[in-house]
């Protein structure tokens, strides 16, 4: 088991920044604000036999803004990572909870779904061979991303095709070739006295 944790300061941040002049919203650029950021993780793993691993990771991340009380997040992940070996086969099984994290420029709390996915693989001598997938049962995953700036707010949900359900084969041969070498005796008189080894 590990478990770590850390605290970052941003000083003079470069962020964007709005505010209302003759009934115009105007939008530009501060450097004197800071982001602060705590986070905390710990890490798991564990032999269930010789054969199968498991490894679960959970973090905590609270980012904010000292001087803009309503720019802040909180976000927890959880992921899970199992793998099972047998012979020259492999097995791997994975799972990672929604997120969201805070962009240092833009202020925008951005949020990701779940993932998922398998993948199964095979290597003997030099073939390697692997096939996997990941979100097999998703259709539509969705990125949302908002932001509050007091007099503005900003709001979008997207979705793309990369990554929805994906599938792919990978196929690989490693060659073995060039002139083989070989290490040098180690020929040196240790009996002199003196701090420089002399060769024979």
């Amino acid at each position: 088991m590990q478990l770590t944790g850390a605290y970052t300061t941003y000083i003079n941040n470069i962020t964007v920044d709005y505010f209302i002049e003759d009934e115009k919203l105007i939008s530009t650029y501060c450097s004197d604000r800071n982001m602060n950021q705590w986070w905390a993780a710990l890490a798991a793993s564990y032999r269930v036999s010789d054969n199968l691993r498991l490894k679960f990771t959970a973090k905590y991340f609270y980012t904010y803004v000292p001087q803009l009380q309503e720019i802040k997040n909180n976000s927890t992940i959880a992921i899970l990572d199992i793998n099972y070996f047998w012979k020259d086969f492999s097995l791997n099984i994975y799972g990672s909870s929604a997120t969201s994290k805070l962009n240092r420029c833009s202020l925008i709390s951005e949020k990701s779904p779940a993932t998922y996915g398998a993948s199964v693989s095979w290597s003997h001598k030099g073939w390697y061979i692997e096939a996997g997938t990941e979100n097999p049962f998703t259709r539509h995953s969705r990125y949302r991303e908002h932001a509050d700036y007091g007099v503005y707010q900003y709001n979008q949900v997207q979705t793309s095709r990369i990554y929805q359900r994906t599938g792919y084969v990978k196929l690989a041969y490693t060659f073995d070739f060039g002139r083989k070498t070989s290490r040098d005796k180690n020929d040196v008189d240790r009996s002199i006295n003196s701090a420089i080894m002399k060769a024979n």
